[in-house]
């Protein structure tokens, strides 16, 4: 009987075959053993960076001095970054582009112009533009000042921006001190004077007296404008009011001197003389000495 070579070979030299084997196995575990030694790498690498990057990112900025930088309308993170970089508020773009993305902050960030404080770290200055901590103004309007008047305070004011076309009616306005941000538009800074009179009215409204003569809001507004202009001192309009009131009920004229003035000037605001007796006797819509 025959027996092939192949037979014979597998017979005396088991241990080849087995070693042939063995060394096709090597290479796949070695390559397996690279790969996750590689992903380790990366991975202890990644958490490295990323430490170092939030001790960058939360650490103390570079500012030594309180610094205002204006953040435009429409700039995106990258813009943004490179301005406050230029700025000196911080000192790594990447690192601020990283903790906005992290921080999913991309689409919250707020334009303005904002005061950045000595030492704001990047944590810091990202939170105060996504909340949105612009740099604030004031303008005060002292009682007094007809609609006019505080209309052309508004108008000087250079920090803010767009045009008033209409004067609001006399005594719509509320007189006191508004914040405001640059660049803000002269129309919303008088609408926040309008609401908050309107609110003051509607509050005092829903007390009057049952016997007040007036029968409307505006008709309060109309007299409390007329008391104010016929004193400057606070304590005597509750006097002068019940005065008024009383001519009211009585069915009298007012007889108030501001209204002939106003009926002269407008809202520009004093006369600068005294009212002749023509004046008195001129009827305008607003003489009360004739209304």
């Amino acid at each position: 009987m025959r027996v092939p070579a192949k037979e014979i070979a597998k017979t005396f030299a088991p241990e080849e075959a087995s070693t042939a084997k063995t060394k096709r196995k090597r290479p796949v575990l070695l390559r397996v053993l690279n790969l996750f030694m590689f992903f380790l790498f990366l991975g202890v690498a990644g958490l490295v960076a990323l430490h170092w990057g939030n001790q960058q990112f939360t650490v103390a900025g570079p500012l030594d001095a309180p610094k205002e930088v204006s953040i435009k309308r429409g700039s995106g993170t990258s813009t943004i970054a490179k301005t406050l970089y230029s700025q000196g508020v911080i000192t790594n773009k990447l690192i601020f582009q990283a903790g906005v993305l992290l921080r999913q902050a991309q689409s919250k960030l707020k334009a303005g112009e904002y005061r950045f404080e000595p030492g704001e770290s990047m944590a810091q200055v990202l939170d105060k533009l996504v909340q949105g901590k612009v740099v604030t103004y004031k303008i005060t309007i002292p009682e007094g000042l007809t609609s006019q008047q505080i209309v052309a305070r508004l108008m000087a004011k250079e920090d803010l921006t767009g045009e008033i076309l209409d004067i609001p009616p006399e005594g719509s306005l509320l007189p006191q001190t508004y914040n405001f941000s640059r660049g803000e538009d002269r129309g919303k800074v008088l609408e926040r004077m309008r609401a908050a009179q309107k609110e003051i009215v509607e509050k005092y409204w829903a007390k009057r007296s049952a016997d007040l003569p007036v029968k409307t809001p505006g008709e309060a507004l109309i007299l409390a404008s007329i008391v104010e202009k016929e004193t400057g001192v606070a304590a005597e309009r509750r006097r002068v009011a019940a005065v008024f009131v009383n001519r009211l009920k009585k069915g009298m004229r007012l007889q108030s001197d501001p209204t002939i003035i106003y009926g002269l000037v407008g809202g520009q605001g004093k006369l600068g003389r005294p009212i002749l007796r023509s004046e008195i006797d001129k009827k305008t819509p607003y003489n009360t000495y004739q209304i």
